[in-house]
């Protein structure tokens, strides 16, 4: 298993709509399918291609119940149809995606808080969270989609 990485949303979809040119796709997928954990941050307000939604969603089903995606996002989920602008494909990414996932819901103020201090946070009886930046970062077996 591949060590974890950090992407910006964008940056990930721009990246896999760049394999399509070259036909590298599948050899992309199977390396960000491995990574452990995945963080991709601010999944939202994006102007999709067809064939980046079809590419998100073929990543997000390699890595369904394997390893752990952590997705940051200022969208509740119903707001995630307009995102990715497929009812199917919406509703099978959000099936695989709740049916592990750990949802945590950031108010406004208290992002602001936390922007200022970046700092590991733990609890004895919970995995470590990294706050930096205004988002906290659950680092769990499962996806997680972090709504702000």
């Amino acid at each position: 298993m591949a060590g974890g990485a950090l992407y910006s949303a964008q940056a990930l979809l721009d990246e896999l709509y760049a394999s399509l040119a070259d036909r590298s796709t599948t050899k992309l997928l199977t390396a960000l399918a491995r990574m452990q954990p995945l963080c991709i941050d601010e999944l939202g307000y994006l102007n999709l291609k067809t064939e980046q939604t079809n590419a998100f969603f073929r990543l997000m089903d390699q890595r369904y119940g394997r390893v752990s995606t952590i997705i940051t996002t200022n969208l509740d989920y119903p707001q995630w149809y307009e995102l990715f602008n497929n009812k199917p494909l919406v509703d099978a990414l959000l099936d695989r995606l709740q049916h592990h996932c750990i949802t945590i819901r950031i108010d406004r103020g208290y992002v602001d808080n936390l922007a200022r201090t970046p700092r590991l946070t733990t609890y004895p009886h919970l995995p470590p969270v990294l706050t930096h930046k205004g988002y906290a970062f659950g680092l769990t077996r499962f996806a997680c989609q972090i709504a702000i």
